[in-house]
């Protein structure tokens, strides 16, 4: 291409690029008509009200994201479970081998 066509060229282009980006926020008529009739056919939907998470789902929530916590050992929530099983901790393990030892 010859210098002046190629310039024409791009100003052209640089003008349809600064064009778009002026309507960048405007919404398309195609979208807009879409959106207006969207918000006639869906009714308003009530808030959604969530129990909160229980301590153990949010450890559990903790690990799965950062592998983690900041709350309390996961075993905690199975210490009285696993006592009740007559599973020991590992520091009553460690007194009775050192008191039997």
């Amino acid at each position: 291409m010859t210098g002046s066509r190629r310039s024409t060229l791009e100003l052209q282009w640089r003008d349809a690029h600064w064009a778009i980006e002026a309507r960048r926020d405007e919404p398309l008529p195609l979208f807009l008509a879409a959106a207006e009739r969207e918000a006639r056919a869906i009714a308003e939907q009530q808030e959604v009200k969530l129990r909160q998470m229980t301590e153990g789902h949010n450890v559990v929530d903790d690990y799965s994201h950062i592998s983690l916590t900041l709350r309390h050992h996961p075993l905690s929530f199975l210490r009285h479970d696993l006592a009740r099983k007559r599973i020991a901790t590992c520091s009553d393990a460690m007194r009775r081998e050192t008191a039997s030892g």
